[in-house]
């Protein structure tokens, strides 16, 4: 049988002592969390130093709201049936069995008195209302021209132009995110470029509640910082 010698003994401490470390390294070591990253849009197109003066890096949302109704009356996407209508006076919807003194249109006629946007059956309009750099829009669905469908991009805030638009979502009791563009066409303080338009754009936690109909009412942190992103 071999002898155990004093070298043996060295080199058994040595391995152990190197086991230890390996021990410890693996038992201290953690799952790191990854990193929270911006939600705001980040550009990739500068802006040229003749410009700078013109337009900003980015613009202040300084107001937020969104009222999205569970069955409102949908002029963009129809959800009635064909030849529909509704009966109505300037404060309220008539019924169809006494419209003394009402008026009975098709729904989704331009230009009508609010209550006719909200026949019988139907929830309130769809509303929203963003102010950017000072500037206000506000919008509801419907309203009898150009609706679009809100949280789904492009609204109308006073022209046919693509100035500003919104996408989110209100389903989730938590965890919901909007998203805001403004082209500044219009914008007070904002120039052009070279004849192109600025375009400004940023996401945000979106913070919704609920009615006892199941409407959702939603703000968001403001201000927010929508960065410049590129041209419209």
């Amino acid at each position: 049988m071999k002898s155990f010698t004093a070298l043996d003994a060295s080199l058994v401490l040595v391995l152990v002592a190197a086991g230890r470390s390996l021990a410890q390294s693996a038992s201290s070591s953690t799952t790191t969390e990854p990193t929270a990253t911006s939600t705001s849009a980040t550009s990739t197109v500068s802006i040229p130093a003749s410009c700078t003066a013109a337009v900003p890096a980015s613009l202040q949302m300084t107001g937020f709201e969104w009222f999205n109704s569970t069955h409102n009356l949908d002029c963009s996407n129809p959800n009635y049936p064909a030849g529909s209508i509704v009966c109505w006076n300037t404060t309220t919807v008539c019924s169809p069995d006494d419209t003394t003194g009402c008026a009975c249109t098709p729904y989704c006629y331009t230009g009508l008195a609010a209550p006719a946007y909200q026949p019988l059956g139907y929830g309130p309009p769809d509303t929203i209302n963003i102010t950017i750099d000072g500037e206000t829009c506000y919008k509801q669905d419907p309203v009898g021209f150009r609706d679009y469908e809100i949280g789904e991009g492009h609204f109308d805030c006073g022209s046919a132009a693509d100035q500003i638009g919104f996408y989110g979502d209100s389903n989730s009791d938590t965890g919901n995110i909007g998203t805001v563009y403004w082209n500044a066409i219009y914008s007070l303080g904002v120039g052009t470029c070279n004849g192109q338009v600025p375009r400004y754009e940023g996401s945000f936690p979106l913070d919704c509640t609920r009615d006892a109909g199941g409407n959702a009412t939603c703000t968001a942190p403001v201000p927010i910082t929508l960065p410049f992103v590129g041209w419209e």
